[in-house]
């Protein structure tokens, strides 16, 4: 089995680079590589469609391995705005990043660029995009200015009134709503601040405006599996066949996120099933088939049984850390904000910044500004992302980061802040290659990280100690 198809469902980018090789090779016979993709850049420019040329030059690029590259990313996530109507349990969410700015639909007006991006993902990981009062403009102008490009979001669905349906419905390709529940008494519990009639009314709204459109948008659910709700996830499945709503996510409560002086009271990582390994399995084996039988596609992890790798950062199917080769420096790229006192040696307090991937995000993109109108110059060909291709799939010169994310699972409840610790060492790593200086700052912040990391593991060791004396005592 060829290398790029041993990968998890999670890795939908991959897979496709063989076959890509053989267009090249059918269109352009012996030409070389430059003249190959020199010729598909001025067809990307010329073409009403650039974002279908723009993917065919990512892949011969990633074929190579350059690190400098002509092609744009095939898929963006922008954060538009980090206020938060919720306060979810298991998320990482704090109030004091609402005072952070926001882009507007000025930003996007300024970034034609974005015409040659295939997926364009409203949601940058952080905050509920309907806040944002231009994010219908922002949508409206998107839909015009790049017809064919795929518009996906993630929202908990408060907002999608009957004004925001006659908007978003049939113009944006979808739309994941985190539901997390299936009673009304759960959702409220695990969503702070949401309601769950409410939710129900919107999506019901939503849908028989949508329905009618000629290219509806999907709709499709996430569900963060705790031990608090993974016994009712089932219950959701009339619910969907009623919503006309066909897809569902199921991941792991990640307590990774949960940074420091944050954790929730409402959610201790004793609730990850991560500590039920049995139970998990018992139930993603139930559901999986209840799913099915329902006829409902139903993506989830391995099986804590099941044989399984590291891919991602996560549990996968298949592949070995040798076996994969890692796309997102070349064709992915995050735009979000940083913590708002977090370095600011290196960002403005009004800065976006950008990172090539979701697990190294927190730091490497300390070293790239968002730059709305030069983006191929200044971040997408920085020295920091070059840098991250070099090293991203070579095994004897690996980044730390990227090694780490091809062994550790980061869901791993029993092994709090470890991906944070490691970010920061891996952020060392590339201030050194490029030369600069660690800052005083992130220094600091890595020491406040190791002391709350062992406090964690001493309160874990509490925890055994006391369930193996409960054990002794049955």
């Amino acid at each position: 089995m060829e290398a790029s198809t041993q990968h998890d469902a999670y890795t939908p980018n991959e897979g496709r680079e063989p076959f890509m090789h053989r267009v090249f090779s059918k269109l352009f016979g012996r030409s070389s590589e430059k003249d190959t993709i020199a010729s598909l850049v001025k067809q990307r420019d010329a073409s009403p469609e650039p974002h279908i040329i723009n993917e065919q030059i990512n892949a011969e690029e990633l074929r190579l391995q350059k690190d400098e590259l002509q092609s744009y990313p095939v898929y963006i996530a922008i954060n538009t705005i980090t206020a938060c109507n919720a306060r979810c349990a298991f998320c990482y969410y704090y109030p004091q990043v609402a005072t952070l700015p926001r882009l507007g639909l000025r930003d996007f007006e300024a970034m034609p660029w974005l015409k040659n991006i295939s997926t364009l993902d409203l949601y940058g990981g952080l905050g509920e995009p309907l806040m944002n009062p231009e994010f219908s403009d922002i949508v409206l102008h998107l839909r015009q200015a790049n017809p064919f490009q795929r518009l996906i979001f993630t929202s908990n669905g408060q907002l999608i009134n009957k004004g925001i349906a006659e908007i978003l419905a049939g113009k944006v390709s979808t739309i994941t709503i985190s539901i997390n529940a299936a009673t009304k008494a759960t959702y409220e519990a695990i969503m702070g601040g949401c309601n769950w009639d409410i939710l129900l009314k919107n999506l019901e709204i939503f849908q028989e405006l949508n329905l009618t459109r000629p290219n509806p948008t999907t709709l499709s659910l996430s569900y963060v599996a705790t031990r608090t709700n993974i016994d009712e996830a089932g219950l959701l499945i009339p619910l969907m066949h009623s919503l006309r709503i066909n897809s569902i996510g199921i991941n792991h409560f990640s307590t990774s996120g949960i940074w420091p002086k944050r954790e929730s009271p409402r959610l201790p990582r004793t609730d990850s099933l991560y500590f039920h390994k049995n139970l998990s399995d018992e139930r993603f084996s139930s559901l999986k088939q209840q799913f099915s039988d329902a006829d409902i596609t139903c993506n989830m992890p391995p099986l804590f049984s099941e044989p399984s790798t590291i891919s991602f950062g996560g549990r996968a199917r298949y592949g070995t850390m040798s076996s994969w080769r890692c796309s997102a420096p070349w064709n992915q790229c995050y735009v979000c904000h940083p913590e708002p006192t977090a370095y600011l040696s290196q960002t403005q307090a009004d800065e976006y910044w950008c990172a090539p991937c979701c697990s190294i995000g927190a730091d490497i993109s300390l070293l790239v500004p968002f730059h709305k109108e030069d983006f191929i110059t200044q971040v997408w060909n920085s020295s920091a992302f070059k840098v991250m291709r070099r090293h991203s799939n070579n095994l004897d010169a690996m980044l730390r980061a990227c090694r780490f994310c091809r062994t550790t699972d980061k869901s791993d409840a029993q092994n709090p802040f470890v991906v944070l610790d490691n970010l920061h060492a891996s952020s060392e790593e590339i201030y050194k290659i490029l030369n600069l200086q660690f800052p005083d700052a992130m220094e600091q912040r890595r020491k406040i990280i190791h002391e709350e990391y062992q406090r964690q593991l001493n309160d874990f060791e509490k925890i055994a100690i006391t369930q193996r004396q409960e054990t002794l005592r049955r």
